[in-house]
């Protein structure tokens, strides 16, 4: 945070404009750009409608597996951190990273939703550009909540994308410790 304080005394007009969410990759910055310029809305992740649109088809991807940030928690998150089945058991052999239990629910569900919401909008973003593009923009805020059609591929591209973000990221974090010492 000290960064952000230096550039407050340098650049007064930085504070106006500074939110943390500006810190993302080159790619969060393509898929940002591209709504941005898609729906025609500047700053668009913070128009009240995309914000329903996002947060709707986080929903929907929920409601297609019958499930909750809460249970993925408890069940199929639980399930790729722990045992030998897992598709990360290569991460985990020998020892060589050590799993701590998510202690922290709330803020591994928070985690979890946002890693929800950047799959649906990464998602988004390859259905409207594969098959809507600018001469036919047939999806608007305005009438996204009839226009838009969401399928398996959809749904199933969402949740794998989150799910094994999460995961990586836990990976990552367990590990950190160890790599440090």
């Amino acid at each position: 945070m000290h960064h952000t304080d230096a550039l407050a005394v340098l650049l007064p007009q930085f504070l106006n404009a500074y939110r943390p969410e500006y810190h993302f990759s080159c790619e969060s910055f393509v898929l940002y750009d591209f709504m941005d310029e898609y729906f025609e809305q500047h700053d668009c992740l913070h128009h009240p409608s995309f914000v329903q649109l996002t947060d709707t088809l986080v929903a929907a991807t929920l409601n297609y597996y019958n499930t909750d940030f809460g249970t993925l928690l408890e069940t199929e998150i639980a399930q790729n951190l722990s045992g030998t089945g897992s598709r990360f058991a290569g991460l985990k052999r020998y020892g060589s990273v050590r799993l701590p239990a998510i202690t922290d629910t709330d803020k591994a569900c928070h985690m979890l939703a946002n890693l929800f919401r950047y799959a649906a909008l990464y998602e988004l973003r390859s259905h409207l550009f594969d098959f809507h593009l600018d001469e036919d923009r047939l999806i608007t805020l305005d009438n996204w909540q009839t226009e838009l059609h969401w399928h398996y591929v959809q749904y199933a591209n969402v949740y794998q994308l989150a799910l094994d973000s999460f995961s990586l990221l836990y990976f990552q974090r367990a590990a950190a410790p160890a790599v440090s010492a």
